[in-house]
């Protein structure tokens, strides 16, 4: 039974590190747990500062974690007195390159599992982008895992950004608009240009329109501005609640605006709905439906009261 007890600890922080963290946070600490388990002594060069905050707090059963502050020859003596034995459980938490090193740690290396970015071992790679496939593998399609690949990879995307609970959704626009519900999100554009500046700075804009396009039916704004998005969703929005409460035929300059799709139309409707109905976006509604109807020309319409 004895044999098996290590295997049992690393399944039992892996399911705790999910369960208080995220899916990052407990791949990655699984690895480190492994490569302590099987080495024994491990150096951990983290030259992006990626994981600062997680070796800060990482826990490991019967293991010492050092982390370089400064000195290498105080952190040398420090692991010193950790290596008597025959096998020391040691990690040593390094924020730089190895090369940066100069050799300081060879003591340490030579000896130890060497986990870095880029390293040849899979299990050994602590590459963000690489962390971050393989532990949210399991939690998106394909198509939503590249894109968050490519954010970390173009710099969009943090650790922090990637490590919360899996959900539907782009995860940038979750990080702009602190939610990831398609209508609060929609309101919250709406109502003001506050997020344009974090959403162009993180590259969210293809984000949003996709998503506007597949839950209201958004088409394709005029150009690629955010102010030119915002006033293209409010003019769909508004002509969709427009259209939908007329009686008999659409008059022929607006008959084709709007949702055609049943429920891309029910959703633009609840979304003006709500949008009308909010006192904090009061403002803001009647602001973009007065400009909406002059610009649809409505009075020319010669509808029926």
């Amino acid at each position: 039974m004895s044999a098996l007890k290590p295997q049992y600890e690393r399944a039992h922080i892996y399911e705790a590190m999910f369960i208080s963290s995220g899916p990052i946070t407990a791949y990655l600490t699984d690895l480190i747990v492994r490569q302590v388990e099987e080495a024994g002594l491990v150096v951990w060069f983290d030259p992006e500062r990626d994981y600062e905050t997680l070796a800060a707090t990482v826990e490991i059963p019967d293991c010492t974690v050092l982390r370089y502050e400064g000195s290498f020859f105080a952190l040398r003596h420090t692991a010193d007195t950790h290596m008597e034995g025959e096998r020391p459980r040691l990690l040593v938490y390094v924020p730089l390159t190895e090369e940066a090193t100069a050799n300081a740690l060879a003591e340490l290396t030579a000896p130890g599992a060497v986990m870095k970015p880029g390293s040849p071992s899979r299990n050994r790679n602590t590459r963000l982008a690489v962390v971050a496939r393989a532990a949210l593998g399991p939690y998106y399609s394909q198509g939503d895992l590249s894109n968050i690949v490519r954010g970390i990879e173009e710099g969009r995307l943090t650790y922090d950004d990637v490590d919360g609970t899996p959900s539907q959704g782009s995860m940038i626009l979750a990080r702009v608009f602190e939610t990831a519900e398609p209508q609060e999100v929609a309101l919250r554009f709406l109502d003001s240009d506050r997020y344009d500046s974090e959403l162009l700075k993180r590259g969210g804009s293809e984000d949003l329109q996709a998503l506007l396009s597949g839950t209201y039916g958004l088409p394709a704004p005029p150009d690629d501005t955010t102010a030119a998005l915002r006033a293209h969703l409010a003019r769909h929005a508004l002509a969709t609640e427009f259209l939908a409460k007329l009686h008999g035929d659409a008059p022929a300059p607006v008959a084709k605006m709007g949702a055609h799709d049943s429920v891309q139309r029910s959703a633009s409707i609840v979304l003006v709905e709500s949008w009308r109905r909010d006192r904090r976006r009061r403002e803001s509604y009647a602001d973009w439906a007065t400009r909406v109807e002059s610009d649809l020309d409505i009075r020319a319409l010669g509808l029926d009261a």
